[in-house]
């Protein structure tokens, strides 16, 4: 066996036993776009990327939903787990009644959805017109406690006065609601099939809390981290 086939079944094996490194701290690469990781402490550098700049979670909707929803984006990650570092976004909902819904976008500026120009992934990820390329919006969560609270989690469907997102119709993140524990996991929605779309990118990740997932729910607090988008490579084709 060459000893190059060696050395291609240690890093195999590594993988598999460690799982997929972090991209946490880590130089942009072309296979991967920012949307949100860490938000560095005042007096610290700023080392994040342009991209990670764009967005911020700060649009709550419905109107109605708003006094009933507080959020950061400067949650310590060690509050939660002694092992991690850097910072997270935590989401609060304090349900309301049987039909109560509210929501959170990760909006560019912060401001009202539409008003900002998104955010051109397509060209960050070099796509072209790759309808190939196997694309997914990844990022982890977790909740608080072990009440296990069901969230939906969606990328894209946003529009407004200016700006639309190029999936006009939302992508679901199966299934759906999703059913969080106390233990961080990543996710991944599938973007793959539509590279023209994600040359608009206005919601890169939008999260529903309803009463009538969680009808036994008070509050339901939802953690977010490392947002991003990734091509993933295909593996080789079989030979016959």
């Amino acid at each position: 066996m060459s000893g190059a086939r060696l050395v291609s079944f240690a890093s195999l094996a590594v993988v598999l036993l460690l799982g997929t490194p972090s991209t946490r701290g880590q130089p942009p690469t072309p296979n991967v776009v920012k949307v949100y990781e860490d938000i560095p402490a005042e007096g610290e550098p700023d080392t994040r990327d342009d991209t990670e700049k764009v967005f911020q979670p700060f649009s709550v909707f419905p109107k109605a939903a708003v006094e009933r929803v507080s959020l950061t984006d400067r949650y310590g990650v060690r509050k939660l787990d002694t092992t991690g570092s850097g910072t997270c976004c935590e989401f609060s909902f304090r349900l309301g009644g049987a039909d109560w819904f509210g929501g959170v976008k990760f909006i560019p500026g912060g401001q009202d959805p539409g008003e900002k120009a998104g955010l051109d992934v397509n060209g960050r990820l070099r796509l072209g017109e790759d309808k190939q390329a196997k694309v997914v919006l990844r990022f982890r969560a977790r909740s608080a406690d072990e009440t296990k609270p069901k969230v939906v989690f969606q990328a894209g469907g946003t529009s407004g006065r200016l700006y639309a997102d190029g999936h006009k119709f939302p992508k679901v993140l199966q299934p759906s609601p999703t059913e969080l524990t106390a233990a961080w996991k990543e996710y991944s929605v599938d973007l793959s099939g539509n590279p023209a779309a994600l040359r608009s990118v206005v919601c890169p990740l939008c999260l529903i809390v309803k009463s009538e997932d969680n009808p036994r729910a008070e509050v339901v607090t939802v953690y977010v981290d490392d947002v991003r988008f990734e091509v993933i490579e295909s593996p080789p084709a079989k030979k016959p």
